[in-house]
């Protein structure tokens, strides 16, 4: 068993966006985003399957920018030290998107952030790991406006897959 902290390092190409309701116009709008989400972490290996830690990230997704951070939980599916994980990240991500905060009457703000992965992981030297996998991410937002008659709050969701590539050491 390990009893030292992993540093671990994530860049990744997302796309995917969020279906929106809009009662006004009687219909569903598709809004698609791509990007990227990169983020580093620190995990405690809890025995040789488990890890267990935090970290934080940036995702910008073309206008909209979040600042997650996250608890974050790595299981390893072999005893290898090469081999297939699962990794789930969970927390809080700020947002902005320059487009809505630049009226006085609009804030935009984020919310809940998820982010799971199923990856490889290979060893290089030491104890040093190449990764990559497939992510899906899921990121809440809203965007409130004031108007005259009151104010009127939409809650957005965005979801994403994302293409994973790392290292840990």
């Amino acid at each position: 068993m390990q009893a030292q902290l992993v540093v671990n390092t994530e860049a990744s190409f997302i796309i995917g966006g969020k279906v929106g309701y809009y009662p006004r116009y009687f219909r569903n709008t598709l809004i698609v985003r791509s990007g990227g989400f990169a983020n580093v972490s620190l995990l405690k290996p809890l025995n040789d399957h488990l890890q267990l830690g935090g970290g934080m990230g940036v995702i910008v997704a073309e206008r909209e920018t979040f600042i997650p951070v996250f608890a974050q939980m790595r299981a390893f599916l072999s005893d290898d030290p090469s081999g297939f994980f699962y990794d789930v990240k969970s927390g809080f991500a700020p947002g902005f998107n320059g487009t809505f905060n630049a009226h006085d009457n609009q804030n935009y703000t984020g919310g809940w952030f998820v982010n799971m992965t199923l990856g490889y992981r290979h060893q290089m030297k030491d104890k040093r790991h190449f990764q990559f996998g497939l992510q899906w991410i899921h990121q809440r937002a809203s965007l409130n406006t004031e108007i005259s008659s009151g104010s009127h709050r939409e809650s957005l969701r965005f979801h994403f897959m994302g293409l994973m590539s790392g290292f840990t050491f």
